[in-house]
């Protein structure tokens, strides 16, 4: 598996955490646990979108 597919998987992967962290937000009625899971899906959603970047720079031929 290439390099570009790894990281697809892994955006893929978190962009699934951070929507079940979502739905664990309107789930559940404590205020303590919806501001943790809403706080999970925007650290999940940061790592997705820092995933997108790193294939980008990788596709331009730089390297980590």
């Amino acid at each position: 598996m290439s390099k570009s597919d790894n990281f697809r998987k892994h955006e893929l992967e978190c962009m699934r955490l951070a929507a079940d962290c979502m739905q664990l937000v309107g789930d559940v009625h404590s205020p303590t646990l919806q501001s943790h899971f809403l706080r999970m899906a925007r650290v999940w959603s940061s790592l997705a979108d820092r995933g997108s970047s790193a294939d980008t720079r990788n596709d331009r031929g730089y390297q980590d």
